[in-house]
């Protein structure tokens, strides 16, 4: 989606959860930006990313090894 800051009032691009209806039209949309980039390409750039990350030989984190 193109959204527009409501600070600033300059657009920047994000990647939102969208909601459709049976017959397949949008119907709403996340509202919190789960990415932000300033323009598709880097958009898809951080998808890229995530997913070598994701990936990765990794150890799977759970919200336990955040807490102090």
């Amino acid at each position: 989606m193109v959204r527009t800051c409501p600070e600033t009032g300059s657009e920047y691009y994000s990647l939102n959860e969208v909601f459709y209806e049976k017959d397949g039209s949008h119907m709403a949309y996340s509202d919190h930006d789960d990415i932000v980039g300033g323009s598709p390409e880097e958009i898809i750039g951080v998808l890229e990313m995530m997913l070598e990350d994701a990936k990765k030989d990794r150890p799977i984190l759970t919200e336990a090894d955040f807490k102090v």
